[in-house]
């Protein structure tokens, strides 16, 4: 994986869309007699803009990007940066990390920025307002990406229905994070079966077991010239309606020891 900063910088001039659009999860039900209430979770996704700084550039680069950020109920997150070039959607980078709500704080000591090729770690604060925004900065060794969004429409992303495998069964044509060519099938089962680059990769799609709009995705990297030779990838994958009524499918994750992550983003 290629340093985020070229990528980064073209997403200035080129126009958004959504990689991964979505309304905010969670809720409570304050009330009644007993301990005072807690307020909801962060859980849900989040779509707005990301503004990074490379402070370690002199003098400091500033880029802009599309972010869409999903929030699970175990407080993992994944925020995806990118942007579109002739209406294909490409991803630039994404911080994953755990993070804690609060009383409408969400904060986290763990990301880690997957569009470096060595990815830097770092730490997250953030507001939110369940289910309608969230907005904060995520600091680390590079700089900082001030981010905010706020929830989308039902229509593009629903997070609080469960995922289909059928709705993403079949075949894909993808871009990976470095924007390679790429190729998916998708069985009725979740199976994966692809390649990119001249690398084969095999994998697996498991719906949410809390009955979200998400899949738990790994998949395994076959040998050279695969870069992650014989390593497997764990993330997550969304599946979602875009402005001109395609589906877009997209897929991100990490490898164990955290040095590396994968994504894979198409639409039909």
């Amino acid at each position: 994986m290629t340093s985020s900063l070229v990528r980064s910088c073209l997403a200035s001039c080129i126009a958004s869309t959504t990689l991964l659009a979505g309304c905010g999860g969670g809720g409570g039900d304050p009330g009644g007699s007993g301990p005072p209430p807690t307020s909801a979770t962060a859980e849900g996704a989040y779509a707005g803009t990301a503004t990074r700084t490379i402070a370690v550039n002199a003098p400091p680069v500033v880029v802009s990007n599309d972010l869409q950020m999903l929030v699970l109920d175990d407080g993992t997150f994944w925020a995806v940066y990118g942007f579109t070039s002739g209406g294909v959607a490409r991803i630039a980078g994404f911080v994953n990390g755990s993070g804690v709500s609060n009383n409408g704080t969400f904060t986290s000591s763990s990301t880690q920025d997957f569009g470096f090729s060595s990815p830097p770690s770092g730490s997250l604060t953030a507001t939110y307002a369940a289910k309608a925004s969230m907005q904060g900065t995520v600091t680390d060794t590079t700089g900082n990406i001030a981010f905010n969004g706020t929830a989308v429409a039902a229509s593009s992303y629903n997070y609080d229905v469960a995922a289909s495998l059928q709705a993403v069964q079949g075949s894909w044509n993808m871009l990976t994070l470095v924007w390679a060519p790429a190729t998916l099938t998708v069985s009725a089962t979740g199976t994966l079966a692809g390649s990119a680059d001249g690398c084969s990769f095999t994998g697996t799609l498991t719906p949410s077991a809390k009955g979200k709009n998400y899949f738990v995705a790994a998949l395994t990297y076959g040998a050279a010239p695969c870069t992650l030779a014989g390593q497997i990838s764990t993330g997550i994958a969304v599946a979602s309606t875009l402005a001109d009524g395609r589906r877009q499918l997209a897929i991100v994750g990490v490898i164990p020891a955290r040095t590396a992550g994968t994504a894979l983003i198409g639409a039909r």
